[in-house]
């Protein structure tokens, strides 16, 4: 029998409104004849600072070089910094860029974030920076311990949000809570500029280091002198352009994402598959729903596909240490990290979602046990 439905990994739709107006913008960047970290950049910047609370911003060609830029602003050239062995090789390339040396830190296998008593065995003093990485859109339960633990030991936080713009503390965006934040605009993430990236802090001395390491380490008082290290990381006027346009209509797509995750939520209650939440006094935005299982994810993914149902990738099914160059350089066993990257997985839940498609979603998901064959299981 054919499927009803066939859902695919991903949709991004534009109302006309939205593309009329972002072609008079164009318009407007062609007649002032600057393509790059003009009006519609310093325009962006500030309106994205107000919108997470911060106090400055700065936009970047991605969210690679967002995390770049905070390190070369730091200054990690030749230390360690302690990031989760649950993420993206993005934050390794960011780090060996800066001069850097990735070191893991094993994960809790319930939520996917960085385990707390690992990070406190070891973080010391000549550790360059902790990288927190806010996996799926969730931000971590421990975020104000991690806090208080960088603050004791004089080490510089930094928190990943690529995927959880949008995701609040009440009313505190993350991002705004250690010496600065990162952000990606890449196509899949909560808002997009197709490529694209920004970093915010509320400390103005660190806000001027990012700015000169975004063009180069340029000094500020003469553009012929370069002091600091930089890299080449601006984004241009049209992204910028697209972004505003994104923070529009953002609170919107957040409360569809959140919508789409509450109804798995609420649809799979009392079966064996555990979606991953914020807790008490935290929001997500919900990048990802991601659902704990008793099957493996190769499992869930063909069953899935059998049932012309796309799922979106894993955050992240295989570990940092699992990857052939990171093996190479550091290795190392994180057991948590290993089995939740096994044991979980993350079904569509974006905006353009409707309420059929996810409710078929899950009835697939309830036939699972109905599978001759259990091999995976846990």
């Amino acid at each position: 029998m054919a499927s009803p439905y066939k859902v695919p990994i991903f949709r991004l739709a534009y109302p006309q409104s939205y593309v009329n107006e972002y072609f008079t913008m164009c318009q407007q960047i062609f007649d002032e004849g600057f393509l790059t970290n003009h009006h519609f950049v310093q325009k962006f910047e500030r309106t994205f600072a107000q919108w997470t609370g911060a106090k400055y911003c700065v936009a970047t060609s991605n969210g690679t070089s967002a995390l770049e830029i905070i390190l070369k602003a730091i200054d990690v050239k030749g230390r360690k910094v302690l990031l989760p062995a649950n993420t993206f090789m993005a934050c390794v390339r960011a780090i060996q860029n800066a001069g850097g040396t990735p070191e893991l830190v094993d994960i809790d296998s319930e939520s996917g974030q960085m385990d707390l008593h690992e990070l406190a065995e070891k973080l010391r003093p000549d550790i360059g920076a902790v990288m927190l990485v806010h996996i799926g859109g969730i931000i971590s339960k421990d975020l104000f311990k991690i806090v208080e633990m960088s603050k004791k030991h004089g080490v510089p936080l930094i928190e990943d949000g690529s995927q959880s713009i949008g995701s609040r503390v009440g009313g505190d965006h993350c991002g705004t809570f250690g010496l600065a934040g990162s952000f990606s605009f890449f196509t899949t993430k909560v808002m997009t500029t197709g490529e694209g990236g920004a970093v915010v802090t509320n400390d103005e001395d660190f806000y001027g280091r990012l700015v000169a390491a975004r063009q180069f380490g340029k000094s500020k008082s003469d553009a012929t002198v370069f002091d600091q290290q930089g890299t080449n990381a601006k984004i241009s006027e049209f992204q910028a352009a697209l972004g505003l346009l994104e923070l529009d209509r953002i609170d919107q797509r957040v409360e569809l994402r959140k919508k789409w995750a509450q109804l798995y939520q609420s649809q799979l209650q009392g079966t064996e598959f555990r979606p991953v939440i914020p807790v008490e006094g935290m929001t997500s935005s919900f990048y990802k729903q991601m659902i704990l299982s008793p099957y493996s994810y190769k499992d869930v993914q063909q069953h899935l596909e059998n049932h012309s149902i796309q799922m979106t990738g894993g955050v992240y099914h295989r570990p940092l240490n699992e990857q052939p160059e990171y093996s190479r350089l550091c290795g190392g066993s994180y057991p948590a990290a290993t089995k939740f990257g096994q044991y979980h997985f993350c079904p569509p839940c974006y905006p353009e979602l409707t309420e059929e498609e996810v409710i078929y979603v899950c009835d697939v998901l309830k036939t699972m046990k109905d599978r001759t064959s259990t091999e995976g299981r846990v």
